[in-house]
């Protein structure tokens, strides 16, 4: 299971290459920003991925894009994940921030194996990546 703290609020940072290697690539199609990092994080039990975006201004916006039961199987996150996708997808369509693509998007256990850094490497890593990008 994914061992992410429920008492307190528990924040891993990996950068987007990893995400995208664990993912099989699904989020494509980029519009108007640039993902900086995703972000795996616990409240109150849940499991809640998010993306900080940088949009076509320069500002900094915080996607929630998914959020689950830390007890949820690997096959159940991949069907929630997937279909969160797929509403986000619209949402942004309409406020102009940036697409994802779900065509070609194998969510599966994969997400057990996704490689995580400790918070701070991985804020230092996302200002460096916004700095190049």
């Amino acid at each position: 299971m994914f061992r992410l703290g429920v008492q307190s609020r528990v924040v891993y940072w990996t950068t987007f290459s990893k995400v995208q290697q664990e993912f099989g690539g699904f989020l494509n199609g980029f519009k108007k920003c640039t993902i900086v990092m995703d972000r795996w994080t616990t409240v109150a039990g849940e499991l809640v991925l998010a993306w900080p975006v940088v949009t076509e201004d320069g500002q900094v916006r915080l996607l929630d894009l998914y959020s689950s039961p830390v007890t949820a199987t690997g096959e159940q996150l991949s069907q929630d994940i997937l279909e969160r996708i797929r509403q986000v997808e619209g949402m942004c369509a309409e406020k102009s921030l940036f697409g994802l693509t779900t065509d070609n998007a194998p969510v599966c256990a994969n997400a057990r194996r996704l490689v995580v850094e400790p918070y701070g490497k991985g804020l230092i890593a996302g200002r460096q990546f916004m700095r190049q990008g």
